[in-house]
């Protein structure tokens, strides 16, 4: 029987090649689609799932009233880790971590000591921190790597670089860094996972911020991250009851509570709304599987149009076995086994394609992602194409298997309205869902548009940045490693750290092209946020948040801020470290009328308000612009440097600042610059991502429900042949028969657009609302949709109509 049924799938693929094409082709794609999409939501869904005690580990975060609401941090107190294991039973291990993200600067500069320099991601741990993060060590002791608070646990990678094939146990790294630097002792090699959500390079102990840091163990100073093993049987939602106020009954000036959630969920769920968890990076995962669901019943739905349209073809010969008394049960599975191939044969072909082009992809999906063949993939592979088979094949086996014999023999079978009206409906529903994809890649490009095109309150254009390295020391010639240590010697010398970053930058301006320079610790979207400043007249119930960001002079210049009173930080003026400079929001909620001059208290120590910036958007525009304040700062703690440049002249100016840099600091280090409005852009790679995808997707729809229009069209005006003959016989034209033939589906086309549109409308506004500053939703833009819709279809039917209406009407007239 199978094999019988085998001949019959490959003669009707002989008889009928067109509507097999396009039946392959749409699912191929479909399927193929749904594949990429499997591929990569199973990578991001199995992020920190390698780690042993993911169900256990969570991560403390503390909420905080502002004037707009609830902002959540991650940043907890420093001592609270201590506090959590010493007094709450249920914490087994407690880990503090300052991530790199903490810094001014992503990367640092390391050295074995001789020649070699290379940048790392560093960050400050506990010592448990290998016992509760089960990062893979391949040396060194996990309980003891960080009993010195001289150690430093390395990556493979960093080991790989710095000491190459030799073994680093136990060799010194020289971090060259003002504050934190020195040399330390290696102690463990760790590999991290490619599922890890944290990627960082070079660990040393959290003692080492103690020592260096005055008072960052105080309770009012939040920076450093809090994690927590937890006993297994504790409850999460009770353990957070009595966590919430921990923070305020250590500093009674503080309004901050915590909560705790789960480590492995932080990642996908880093979203956060009045204080609870809001979705995040999940709401993408989401919407790729609607998507991916979307085209693949787009492409079923080509497969059953065509198989019920094509009922007519087959009526004989199942009216033939159902005389001879095949039962209806056998003729179910034979139209169901022959989708179920035309699914497979699809299949093999979608996986060549994933093949082929899921290395072009990474932009698309954010990160690397590999197709790995394993028996949870090749199940789920094997799960969706027998779902897909059984979609697409099982309403027109039902319907094929019903024909009446008698009627079927005679060659009298009416297909019946209802097939029709099941088939008029699937292509409503196509381009329906087409109408959606279309209107949402418009206005997600338009509202992308406008972040791009808003005015932030700064010049992002022609401004590059870059991290500040050491400068080499003017007194030794004897190498590199000896000019390190050198500067660090002359730290109390006559000229400061600072002072030489201070010459460099008044270096840069000398160079033709530069028309302005400063050094920043927190900018784009990395700001400070504190409560402990006071001014004249606070309402002691006011728990205003504000944010901060630490810059030198001439950063309000360089950036092209406006001043709406008063000035900026300037050397002209002494002691300015006792000044500061808010923004008009600020000073609006402080409720000041006459801001300058006035005094404020800012962590204990008076300031005096010399000037308010006009506001600027210093996050995403999500956000309303929050309370802000600029603090002066010129010591190590900026380490990135800032320079405006001539942008007709970019290639060259940038080369003379390489020049300059490559020879004022530790020249084995390549000079690595961005462009400001590049670190402005990425911070909207979600959109993008959301951008480009719709982009494909509705590429895709359109082109599945296309040829699957296409396919309708073929098939009705080869039913309709001799009509059109008579017609062009009785002195019809083309173009007249061509409409005749296309009004049914341009009103199916019509229908798909009324019903498209107001649902667009629906799901728009609902992703619009997420932004504080958005596009409005305008008539046009719901114009240019249905146009689009309108117009591909009219080209898919009108061309195959026009075809059709050009052939001999006597071929047609001939025919039996």
């Amino acid at each position: 029987m199978l094999k019988h049924h085998l001949i019959l799938f490959f003669r009707q693929i002989k008889r009928n090649k067109i509507s097999f094409l396009i039946n392959v082709t749409g699912l191929t794609i479909g399927l193929a689609t749904v594949l990429l999409i499997y591929i990569w939501t199973s990578t991001e869904l199995s992020v920190d799932k390698f780690l042993d005690n993911k169900d256990n580990l969570v991560q403390v975060l503390q909420n905080m009233p502002g004037s707009d609401g609830i902002t959540t941090w991650k940043n907890t107190p420093s001592p609270l880790s201590a506090l959590l294991v010493a007094e709450f039973p249920e914490v087994k291990q407690a880990v503090t971590v300052l991530p790199f993200e903490w810094f001014s600067s992503d990367e640092f500069i390391l050295s074995n000591g001789q020649e070699q320099f290379v940048t790392s991601r560093n960050q400050f741990v506990s010592k448990d921190y290998f016992s509760v993060f089960s990062y893979p060590l391949t040396q060194g002791s996990r309980d003891h790597v960080l009993d010195d608070d001289n150690s430093v646990v390395i990556s493979e990678e960093l080991a790989l670089k710095l000491f190459g094939k030799e073994n680093p146990l136990g060799k010194n790294v020289v971090w060259l860094h003002n504050t934190f630097g020195g040399s330390y002792n290696v102690t463990g090699v760790f590999s991290l996972p490619a599922s890890s959500s944290s990627m960082f390079d070079a660990v040393f102990s959290y003692e080492v911020i103690n020592k260096l840091t005055d008072g960052y163990q105080n309770w009012d100073n939040s920076n450093p991250y809090t994690f927590l093993l937890l006993d297994p049987n504790a409850n999460i939602d009770r353990f957070n009851d009595r966590i919430r106020d921990v923070v305020k009954s250590k500093n009674s000036d503080s309004q901050g509570t915590l909560f705790a959630q789960r480590y492995m969920d932080t990642y996908l769920y880093d979203a956060y709304e009045n204080g609870k968890p809001a979705g995040g990076k999940i709401e993408y995962i989401k919407l790729f599987i609607v998507i991916a669901a979307l085209i693949l019943l787009i492409a079923c739905v080509n497969f059953i149009n065509l198989s019920t349209a094509k009922a007519s073809t087959r009526v004989r010969e199942i009216g033939l076995k159902k005389a001879i008394g095949i039962k209806r049960i056998s003729l179910f599975e034979q139209f169901l086994m022959e989708s179920l191939m035309t699914v497979f044969i699809s299949l093999s072909v979608a996986l060549v394609l994933v093949i082929l082009i899921l290395p072009e992809l990474d932009t698309l999906f954010g990160k690397e992602v590999v197709l790995t063949f394993t028996v949870w993939s090749v199940g789920g592979f094997l799960i969706v194409t027998i779902v897909a088979g059984i979609l697409a094949g099982c309403y027109p086996a039902i319907y094929l298997s019903g024909f009446s014999p008698v009627k079927a023999l005679r060659g009298t079978l009416d297909t019946g309205k209802g097939g029709q009206s099941i088939r008029k409906g699937l292509v409503v529903f196509q381009f329906t869902v087409t109408t959606i994809l279309i209107l949402s890649i418009l206005v997600i490009y338009k509202q992308i548009e406008l972040v791009q095109t808003k005015n932030l309150g700064y010049n992002k254009d022609n401004i590059i940045t870059f991290t500040k390295g050491v400068p080499l020391s003017e007194q030794s010639n004897a190498g590199e490693a000896n000019q390190i240590k050198s500067f660090k010697k002359d730290t109390t010398g006559v000229e400061k750290p600072e002072q030489r970053i201070e010459r460099f930058l008044k270096l840069l301006k000398n160079i033709p092209g530069v028309a302005n320079t400063s050094q920043y610790a927190y900018f784009i979207d990395n700001f400070g946020t504190t409560d402990g400043l006071s001014w004249p007249g606070k309402d002691p119930n006011n728990d205003m948040v504000f944010a901060n960001i630490a810059a030198g002079y001439d950063f309000v210049e360089t950036t092209g801020m406006e001043m709406v009173q008063g000035r900026s930080y300037s050397r002209e003026f002494g002691e300015e470290n006792k000044k500061i400079v808010f923004n008009e929001t600020a000073v609006k909620e402080m409720g000041l009328t006459d801001p300058i001059g006035a005094k404020v208290v800012l962590w204990g120590e008076e300031r005096e308000i010399i000037g308010v910036v006009k506001d600027f958007h210093f996050e995403r525009i999500y956000e309303k612009i929050k309370p802000l304040f600029i603090n002066l700062t010129t010591d190590d703690f900026a380490s990135q440097l800032i320079v405006k440049i001539d942008g007709n002249n970019q290639d060259d100016v940038i080369d003379r600042v390489r020049s300059a840099y490559e020879e004022y600091f530790v020249s084995s280090l390549p000079f690595e610059f961005r462009f400001l409005d590049e670190k402005y852009q990425k911070l909207y790679d979600r959109e993008k991502r959301a951008e480009m995808l719709s982009g494909y997707a509705a590429g895709i729809a359109i082109f599945i429900s296309c040829i699957g229009l296409f396919g309708l069209v073929v098939f009705s005006t080869q039913k309709r042949k001799k009509e059109i003959g008579i017609r062009k016989v009785l002195g019809q034209g083309d173009i007249q028969i061509a409409l005749l033939v296309s009004r049914e589906f341009t009103q199916l086309v019509l229908i798909s657009i009324a019903a498209g549109l107001p649902l667009s409308y629906y799901f728009m506004s609902n992703w619009l609302s997420d932004f504080a500053y958005r596009i409005d939703l305008k008539f046009q833009y719901f114009l240019i949709a249905g146009s689009v819709v309108m117009i591909i279809a009219l080209l898919t039917v009108t061309l195959q109509t026009l075809q059709a209406a050009q052939k001999n009407p006597v071929d047609a007239l001939r025919e039996q």
